[in-house]
């Protein structure tokens, strides 16, 4: 009866102050009711005298990670005075966690400051503030700090680059209050800006729950075409049916089904987002409607976990009836102080076999590619004509995978090294940008780095833009990731590509390899020789992109796949392909595949729908019907045994998925023309989450002469001078056709898009023209001749 009174003042006195001071001076990225947010305090200071969790500090904290993870205490058997000690602190853990954890950086810090004054009597870990600490029942009302939770992390050569996180007090804290809500099936919806790593820690704690906790995590993905109907076959198909009428999870288990990208679905014309209405009547009435006999199906045991940047570019807030039931936290961006922890361990690990001089570069690399992507942030906006001017965690991460790729002896020294670091940065951060102008001060912004940072004294454009590593140097069974020094050896690696292309593709592909067509050759063979690297290809048509593409492909031995286009062609066939290259990439051993995208082929939305699931998750959900899933899972078992892992269906499934994901190379080639490119980024994010974007500039001039040069050289009867005059020419035409529309543009608003498809189209026509004249001067040529031979004989 004392503890019901004490936690009913705790209640009275400062939650309407709490209350008060959000609605005063807070900002929510996602709003919040009051009601809501007190049910969510009850929940959470509930969850956290739940002796029934499966740990007592969350799976993911370091005393979890042991052979005996450690249980929660159980508190029927403490001293009633001891228990009493704990009710404020723990009061006080879940205040600031429930009001405080729904607004972003500022309204946090300004929280923090008022919760001390709220709260004089709890003591706060050394050091730190409300959001620093938690109550371990185990030592008493005093606040730890979260570093006492933080698992180590151990650099493992063979694992897999996406499978590397590590813990930091950011991940532990987060994991820890979705922990305790999941472990009294209670909802959470985790948001924060794109990039902040949501997914990815959600993620983590859910395998490590699916070990120690008895959960099934399910994984889906929303976008902005998300059907209602598609999203309850989804849950179905992952639940078990108990009985006629109800559905849930395995016996003694608990499902999870994490929702990432929620608020993407369109709305319709009455207001509404359908996946979220029935997701919103599973919350409410913990079941659906069957579509086809109409009757109520219950679901048991299954919790909601959603995930979801705040509204705004193609994200839609969604309604508050749906958002009530949950337990709404904001993640704050990871900051300067975390990502150093972060990729500082993985390249410190990575590098300790490397020379003594390249290891001391760690901490050179890491603060560098922070500070560059800080910049990035803050001075390269977003704007309609540049629309993937977005930089996250993401970006910074791709470079230092890319580091990743190298082995010790192809980097002989600092300088190599710091070539290399150079090489990755560019290619993540600057092969995105749209003009010249841009690509300039990326260049400034690097170079001030390597001064400062590399203690580089020279920083000549002319060299370090031409700086490349590549892995096609060698034969496909040693090929390593190395720095190509010898442009005339690079040529000849290509034509010689070229030939072996033409050789074995009925379609012929005649390249001239200029020094931007070989950059984007490389970087395309950089991003295929990763696991789950995906190609956006952004440019005109005629660009070159599906060519480059396409000898990529044949040059590291990889699958191709493409969709033609027929009469009659729909979703069912589109279906039917996508089968075709999911198999080739994720069942048996999995095979390195490429599937080859062109936005001209995209005659129905859906299209980018499901390759947005692929690029997120894998897979297309209920794409197999249930006899080819079998036969997939067949296909793969022989490869789950080899690996050491469990041979039942569905761990057999999520290898094939897994495979997936790690072999299937997505090449989508687009053009910037109009606005279906910026409508389409804003509309599936993992076209620009997931994807390294390459943008295809306006071919060079010189360019433009070995075309021409090429295409003219099989003309008949015409000296050498002629044809270099002629090519000259066709680049000049070119030229000025190009700066007449930029006149033209700047004078009427209007913009004329003069592509190399219309260069080619010229040459190709001259080529035509000339060959209709000659045939006309040899008609009568032959007429005057015959005329002549006439006379004579009639002479005769």
């Amino acid at each position: 009866e004392k503890a019901k009174g004490l936690i009913l003042s705790y209640f009275e006195g400062l939650v309407p102050k709490g209350l008060e001071f959000l609605r005063k001076h807070g900002t929510e990225p996602v709003k919040t009711e009051d009601s809501q947010l007190v049910a969510s305090l009850c929940r959470l200071y509930e969850a956290l005298f739940n002796v029934d969790a499966a740990t007592a500090n969350s799976c993911a904290a370091k005393d979890a990670q042991t052979e005996n993870p450690l249980k929660p205490r159980d508190l029927k058997a403490m001293d009633p005075a001891e228990f009493e000690k704990l009710l404020l602190p723990c009061f006080c853990f879940a205040f600031t966690w429930t009001l405080g954890g729904t607004g972003e950086t500022r309204t946090r810090k300004q929280f923090e400051r008022e919760v001390e004054n709220w709260f004089p009597t709890v003591s706060m870990p050394r050091n730190g503030g409300c959001y620093d600490g938690f109550v371990n029942f185990y030592e008493g009302p005093k606040w730890k700090n979260w570093t006492d939770l933080v698992p180590p992390f151990v650099f493992n050569e063979g694992v897999s680059y996406f499978q590397l996180l590590v813990p930091n007090p950011d991940t532990v804290r987060f994991s820890y209050v979705i922990d305790r809500m999941l472990s009294r099936q209670c909802s959470v919806f985790l948001t924060g800006n794109s990039g902040v790593g949501k997914s990815v820690n959600i993620a983590n704690l859910l395998e490590k729950m699916r070990e120690l906790a008895s959960v099934v995590p399910v994984y889906m993905t929303f976008s902005a075409q998300t059907k209602a109907y598609q999203t309850q076959l989804q849950i179905e198909g992952k639940l078990e049916k108990k009985r006629k009428t109800l559905l849930g999870a395995p016996v003694n288990k608990t499902i999870v089904i994490l929702i990432d990208d929620v608020n993407m679905p369109l709305i319709e014309e009455y207001g509404a987002q359908p996946p979220i209405e029935l997701l919103r009547q599973f919350q409410d009435q913990r079941g659906f409607y069957d579509r086809k006999k109409h009757d109520w199906k219950d679901i048991e045991n299954t919790t909601l976990l959603l995930c979801a940047a705040p509204p705004g570019g193609g994200r839609n807030v969604m309604t508050a009836r749906f958002s009530r039931h949950s337990h709404v936290l904001c993640m704050p961006p990871t900051s300067e102080e975390a990502m150093n922890t972060i990729f500082g361990s993985i390249i410190t690990g990575f590098l300790a076999k490397f020379k003594q001089e390249i290891t001391g570069l760690a901490n050179a690399s890491v603060g560098g590619t922070i500070e560059l992507y800080t910049k990035c942030g803050d001075e390269l906006l977003p704007t309609p004509t540049r629309p993937h001017y977005t930089f996250n965690l993401r970006d910074v991460s791709k470079v230092f995978q890319g580091l990743l790729m190298v082995k010790p002896m192809h980097v002989p020294n600092a300088e190599a090294f710091t070539r290399l670091w150079f090489h990755e940065l560019s290619r993540v951060f600057c092969d995105r940008l749209i003009c010249d102008e841009d690509k300039a001060w990326f260049f400034k912004a690097a170079s001030e780095l390597l001064k400062a940072r590399f203690r580089i004294l020279e920083v000549d454009p002319e060299i370090w833009n031409k700086v490349m590593w590549c892995d096609f140097l060698r034969p496909i069974d040693s090929r390593v990731y190395e720095e190509a020094k010898d442009p005339v050896k690079v040529m000849k690696q290509l034509e010689d590509a070229n030939d072996e292309y033409n050789l074995t593709h009925t379609a012929q592909m005649h390249l001239v390899f200029f020094s931007d067509c070989i950059g984007h050759i490389s970087r395309l063979a950089r991003i295929m020789r990763q696991p789950r690297g995906n190609a956006l290809l952004v440019g005109v048509g005629g660009s070159g992109r599906s060519s480059c593409a396409r000898l990529c492909a044949c040059m590291s031995e990889t699958a191709e796949f493409e969709i033609a286009l027929t009469k009659g062609y729909g979703l069912d066939a589109f279906r039917e392909d996508e089968k075709k290259f999911m198999v080739s990439a994720g069942s048996g051993s999995g095979k390195s595949s490429m599937f080859l995208f062109n936005d001209t082929q995209i005659i129905n939305e859906t299209f980018l729908e499901d390759v947005n699931n692929i690029l997120n998750a894998g897979e297309v959900p209920n794409l197999f019907p249930s006899d080819e899933m079998d036969r997939v899972v067949n296909d793969t078992r022989p490869r789950a045994k080899d690996l050491g892992l469990s041979e039942a269906k569905d761990a057999v499934w999520a290898l094939f998925v897994d495979q997936v994901r790690e072999n299937l190379h997505i090449v989508l080639t687009m053009s910037p023309v109009g606005s279906a490119l910026r409508i389409r980024m804003r509309m599936f994010p993992a076209l620009v989450n997931c994807c390294t974007i390459d943008w295809f500039l306006p071919w060079p001039d010189e360019a433009l002469l070995g075309v021409s040069a090429r295409q003219l050289h099989e003309m008949q009867g015409v000296s050498d001078e002629v044809k270099d005059a002629v090519s000259k020419a066709c680049c000049s035409i070119h030229q000025q056709v190009l700066t007449t529309a930029g006149v033209f543009e700047a004078r009427l608003r209007r913009k004329v898009y003069v592509t190399p498809k219309s260069y080619l189209d010229l040459i190709s026509l001259y080529l035509e023209m000339i060959q209709e004249k000659r045939d006309e001067k040899d008609l009568a040529l032959r007429r005057l001749q015959t005329g002549v031979d006439k006379i004579d004989d009639a002479n005769n």
